[in-house]
């Protein structure tokens, strides 16, 4: 077939000025996430328990030997709980599931209790983002899937330190995990807010907020005391800027819930022993919440960097479709971005209070997703604001905005990324996936699992005195420790006492 050269111009310039649909673009996003969750899911065939695992976990271990069976696992994760709460701290709802380790009913099943936790957190961005894209802007499903999907790439690829947030059941459940049920319960919450019709619908939302809250309160400070203050911001925002009383109703029964479980985490008597048996190294309140904002513009860069900024400018496109057609009006924008900083700061507070400083790299994984949530949710409201703004303007009216951006924006996207994709978005290594994916690939992972089978085989054999050498394989993305030298201390008494060992110790490298 003969083509002119004006018909070649024609083609050429309709490529040049093609626009991937937004259901290319959802779909292309969620596939996507499901390519980088592959070798995530792999290793954590790899991951190994430690330390507290062993010890949350023994009471239910001893029901599950005495009942063999579920209600003698749950009887023993209650006495743990009742026992925590006394003794050591509040977080009653924490402690029962790190009691719930998988390690309880065999080493091989501990993969699904890592597997639960990425579930707990996808699940809990997707959760979170449908409640404010469709129910409160009402967006489509194309715009929707697509921040959900490039938001959960964002909060896993660049966790803070992974190896205590994924691959760590205990440190993962106490502060990942928690804070995808919280992000459950705040989806609850606002779907319960905007007061649409019917009594199932709304019935079945106010149980599930309801046991929701229960979880939540009792969860790590950081988790509990951020959500309390999101909850009593929708309640607040509903009441006054909304005038939603019936709205703010359905949520009365699910605060109530909350106010007595997070007293009884905070009133715990095991809190004040534990400060007395750390020596109380923590700071007086109000000292812990001026610090607070020290540490919360210390590490602000560190939490967002020069990837975080590549994910908006992909997030944007969508966004300006997003705003561009809803009815939602975003009154006060100036109020977003301060309140956000102020809440952002508390994920500080606690450590500071009980610690002295800004907190363990288990507790800065929380900290690091609100930011990043925090991050999307300004993004949306301050483009939707500026969008109603200067919508009578031509530079924002403009057909090339409110749509999607035209093809070849992507690959320049795409660019900037490997550009930055050797920055370190964490204090030890690189992304998530690509590390996943060079531990499995190099064989690292599997020997440092091995090690740990040829371990296992020893504290499952008849030899009571145990001195092993020390990891020669510690891929950082799932080695979180090992013990020392001295037996019956720290991680070596818990193997002690999980496998009824009278020494369990590791040799020094020297």
């Amino acid at each position: 077939m003969y083509y002119n050269n004006e018909t070649k111009e024609n083609c050429m310039k309709k490529m040049k000025n093609w626009r991937p649909s937004a259901s290319l673009l959802a779909g292309a996003a969620a596939l996507g996430l499901l390519v980088l969750l592959v070798p995530i899911v792999r290793i954590m065939r790899d991951a190994v328990p430690f330390s507290d695992d062993y010890g949350y976990g023994y009471f239910a271990k001893l029901g599950y030997l005495m009942g063999k069976n579920l209600p003698g696992v749950l009887m023993g994760v209650w006495e743990n709980v009742r026992h925590t709460w006394w003794t050591w701290q509040g977080t009653y709802s924490s402690i029962f599931l790190m009691s719930l380790v998988p390690l309880v009913w065999g080493e091989q099943y501990y993969f699904w209790g890592l597997l639960f936790i990425l579930l707990l957190l996808i699940g809990g961005v997707f959760a979170l983002v449908k409640a404010l894209v469709v129910d409160v802007l009402q967006g489509g499903w194309q715009q929707c899937l697509y921040i959900q999907a490039v938001t959960a790439a964002l909060v896993v690829e660049l966790m803070y330190y992974p190896a205590e947030g994924l691959f760590w059941y205990n440190g993962g459940i106490h502060y990942v995990g928690m804070h995808g049920f919280a992000m459950l319960l705040l989806a609850s919450l606002i779907c319960l807010s905007e007061g649409k019709k019917g009594r199932i619908r709304n019935g079945l939302l106010i149980a599930a907020s309801m046991i929701l809250s229960l979880i939540v309160a009792g969860s790590n400070y950081v988790t509990a005391l951020q959500t309390f203050l999101v909850f009593l911001t929708i309640m607040v925002a509903g009441a006054l800027l909304h005038r939603n009383i019936k709205g703010l109703l359905r949520l009365v029964p699910a605060f109530f819930v909350y106010s007595i479980g997070f007293y009884k985490n905070l009133a715990a008597p095991g809190n004040t022993a534990r400060a007395e048996a750390l020596g109380n190294p923590g700071m007086a309140p109000l000292q812990a919440i001026l610090f607070s904002f020290k540490e919360a513009f210390s590490h602000m860069w560190e939490y967002t960097g020069w990837m975080t900024i590549v994910v908006m400018l992909v997030l944007l496109p969508m966004i300006l479709q997003l705003v561009s057609t809803t009815k939602f009006r975003f009154r006060l924008p100036w109020l977003l971005p301060v309140w956000s900083v102020c809440l952002y700061a508390t994920g500080f507070i606690s450590s500071l209070y009980s610690l002295g400083h800004g907190g363990v790299p288990r507790t800065l994984n929380a900290v690091k997703i609100t930011w990043q949530v925090l991050l999307v949710v300004n993004e949306i409201y301050l483009v939707g604001a500026i969008w109603q703004q200067r919508a009578g303007q031509k530079v924002l009216a403009a057909d090339s905005l409110r749509g999607n951006f035209k093809w070849w924006v992507y690959p320049v996207l795409a660019v900037l990324a490997i550009l930055v994709v050797k920055t370190c978005p964490n204090p030890v290594g690189t992304y998530v996936s690509y590390s996943a994916y060079y531990y499995v690939h190099t064989g690292d992972a599997y020997m440092y699992h091995q090690q740990f089978l040829n371990r296992l085989d020893a504290l499952k054999g008849e030899e009571k005195v145990l001195v092993f050498e020390p990891y020669a394989y510690q891929p950082w993305l799932i080695y979180v420790g090992d013990g020392n030298q001295f037996p019956n201390q720290g991680n070596n008494y818990l193997l002690e006492r999980w496998y009824g060992k009278e020494s369990v110790s590791v040799a020094t490298t020297e």
